[in-house]
């Protein structure tokens, strides 16, 4: 057995600093798991677990063969243009469908007062007008007639609405 040598108590304190000291300057100088794995010292990098190291050599080959992924996006691409072009234009005849069952009838536009009545030619609908604005006059006038209130009279007057006389 090899005799261990003793060291004072005086020295302990220096034996132990100039350890530190010789130990952090190893440490500094030491390789980093990085390095190691670019050096091919270790087979792995240190965040993958071998497992997981060695299904990614078996695949690597799969993946070198495998082809450019923006050249996969632009043949996939110009492959599904006609049939892209042919569903939109399908898309929009269903949407124009649509609009065109919710259009509403030409009657109920006449109704609105949207359209003319398109029965009628130009001139018999012009005075078909303004026949339908007198009558709505006479109706508003009549209305009013048989309202008792002066104030409302008074006001109807001054916009021009004639007023029936009272009975």
């Amino acid at each position: 057995m090899a005799a261990v040598q003793e060291i004072p108590a005086s020295d302990i304190g220096k034996v132990e600093t100039d350890k530190k000291v010789k130990l952090e300057g190893l440490l500094k100088e030491r390789p980093t798991p990085e390095q190691l794995h670019k050096d091919q010292i270790l087979k792995a990098p240190s965040t993958v677990s071998p497992t997981l190291h060695n299904a990614m050599n078996e695949l690597a080959p799969h993946f070198e063969a495998r082809p450019d992924v923006q050249k996969r996006k632009s043949e996939t691409a110009s492959s599904l243009q006609p049939t892209i072009k042919s569903m939109e234009m399908q898309m929009r005849r269903v949407s124009l469908k649509r609009q065109l069952e919710k259009r509403p009838e030409i009657d109920e536009l006449v109704e609105r007062s949207i359209l003319h009545d398109p029965r009628l030619h130009g001139s018999v609908q012009q005075a078909a007008t303004a026949l339908e604005r007198e009558q709505a006059k006479d109706k508003i006038a009549q209305i009013i007639a048989h309202h008792h209130d002066d104030d409302v009279l008074k006001k109807a007057k001054d916009l021009g609405v004639e007023v029936p006389a009272q009975t």
